[in-house]
């Protein structure tokens, strides 16, 4: 399991008053590094709870422990026989005396030699099919993971968000040619952010390092960059709660770049007005909207200037001057009732921006419907209101929580979309074409080792370097053990 920030640190064998019973904390390395036992006494009776250190007849307690070690596991059980205590509270099998436990374990573990055993270090594919993927961020207690050029080398890198002692923390992972190191290499404290909701990464400076937006229920930071170092400067951005999406544009024609940020469930959006270089002042956009999950910026008009595209259909047509105006421009219809996802590229090959808008069925927990909306070429009315096609897809459950990927998968130069369900261990990629639309017959699953964490979305790029797309994402594997784990292409 990852680990947590500590909020009380224990010294060894401390006494502690729980509910009016006094309990005494005994270190018991050997499941796992940090194993403790509690030990308490009632009535006459002395009780120690042991976790999963030793199993019923001597069985070591392997399975899912991290930095294992059957040494120190004889250690601890020779402990446990000095203290005497009278039951057992196990964390498998029945509650009872130690010598199914204490005893058994100390004879099996000096008969079979466990004081030799040569701990084994933790494997991040334990359980995985395939041994050629890549691991960032393993055992790491992950909020929100983007991925993109982070250092400005070419190379998608990995970020992270993770609760911290104080508020939150970035943990950025940069890749080395198809690998992560297992220490991130860089660390940013945003102690503005408690239980941190999203991370971003987006280019707001001139420098070629990324700076991020990090934004929880009630809060949100920007970290730029400094110097084109990974070196980050916080800047609060008041009352922006529900933060979910930043993305880089120069909205009022000052030649500096701002930064538009998409906020969950809140009626209208907020652009962060880049003053000087590297300062922001946030402003709301009281736009007359219904609530959203996702923005893009994308040109559906061919007019060179990227329009504001909202996941409940609504289109904002920038001015020739990149201005905004005060409403939707158009409207798409959306697929049902429920919330509704976007996914923004060109799908047919004609090189213009096409959306696709997907949400549950109507009454229905398995079937997505993809409302295709293909670009035009008309600078008036680029896309229709009504959808050119509506797919079913049967997910089994519901969307991810931040939507589709729009990408190449299949490296044929024409976007594909990749779908998938919140805690599903596969994609479906529907394939673009430039002959074709998008339909069902033209789809590949991508078989996943582990369990997509429900509040993101998968990522797309070439992390091993070599021309082929991989897929990277992150949640539990079957072991339970939380990472990024990236499927290289095939």
């Amino acid at each position: 399991h990852p680990p947590n920030p500590v909020d009380i640190v224990l010294a060894e064998d401390a006494e502690l008053e729980l509910a009016g019973l006094k309990v005494r904390a005994i270190r018991l390395p050997g499941h796992t590094y940090g194993t403790m036992g509690w030990m308490f006494t009632r009535d006459g009776t002395n009780y120690v709870a042991i976790g999963d250190l030793i199993m019923p007849g001597g069985v070591l307690g392997y399975s899912g422990s991290v930095n294992f070690s059957a040494e120190d596991v004889l250690q601890s059980l020779r402990k446990l026989a000095r203290l005497k205590p009278d039951f057992i509270l196990p964390g498998h099998g029945p509650v009872g005396e130690p010598a199914p436990y204490v005893a058994k374990g100390i004879e099996v573990g000096e008969a079979t030699g466990w004081s030799r055993m040569v701990p084994v270090k933790p494997d991040p594919l334990y359980g995985f099919t395939r041994r050629d993927w890549i691991v960032a961020a393993w055992l790491e207690p992950i909020r929100s993971a983007a991925y993109g050029d982070a250092d400005g080398d070419g190379r998608p890198d990995v970020a992270i968000l993770i609760p911290a002692p104080s508020g939150s923390a970035v943990k950025l992972y940069l890749n080395k040619g198809g690998r992560f190191d297992k220490q991130p290499d860089c660390t940013v404290e945003a102690p503005d952010v408690e239980d941190g909701l999203k991370l971003r990464m987006v280019h707001l400076n001139t420098d070629r390092v990324a700076d991020f937006l990090v934004s929880s229920e009630r809060a949100a930071v920007l970290l730029i960059s400094q110097d084109g170092r990974l070196d980050f400067r916080a800047q609060l951005l008041e009352g922006l709660p529900r933060a979910v999406q930043a993305l880089a544009g120069d909205f009022n024609s000052d030649g500096l770049a701002d930064c538009l940020i998409g906020q969950r469930f809140v009626d209208g959006f907020t652009v962060a007005w880049q003053a000087q270089q590297g300062s922001f002042r946030a402003a709301r956009h009281n736009a007359k909207m219904q609530g959203y999950f996702d923005v893009e910026l994308a040109d559906i008009d061919g007019d060179g200037q990227a329009d504001v595209l909202f996941s409940n259909g609504e289109v904002f047509r920038r001015s020739a001057e990149g201005r905004l105006p005060d409403g939707p421009t158009w409207r798409l219809q959306r697929p049902s009732s429920g919330w509704t996802f976007m996914a923004v590229g060109d799908f047919n090959g004609d090189r213009r921006p096409d959306v696709a808008l997907l949400a549950q069925k109507d009454g229905s927990e398995r079937i997505c419907l993809i409302a295709v909306h293909y670009n035009t070429g008309d600078r008036q009315k680029p896309i229709a209101g009504r959808p050119d096609k509506t797919i079913e897809l049967d997910l089994g459950r519901g969307l991810l929580r931040d939507g589709p990927t729009a990408a190449d998968w299949n490296g044929d130069g024409v976007c594909d979309l990749v779908v998938s369900a919140g805690q599903d261990t596969k994609a479906v990629v529907l394939l673009g074409s430039s002959s074709r639309e998008l339909e069902l017959q033209r789809r590949v699953v991508v078989e996943l080792d582990y369990a997509i964490h429900h509040d993101t979305k998968l990522a797309v790029g070439d992390f091993d370097g070599d021309g082929k797309a991989d897929l990277a994402g992150f949640g539990p594997s079957a072991v339970q053990a939380v990472g990024v784990y990236i499927r290289p292409g095939r």
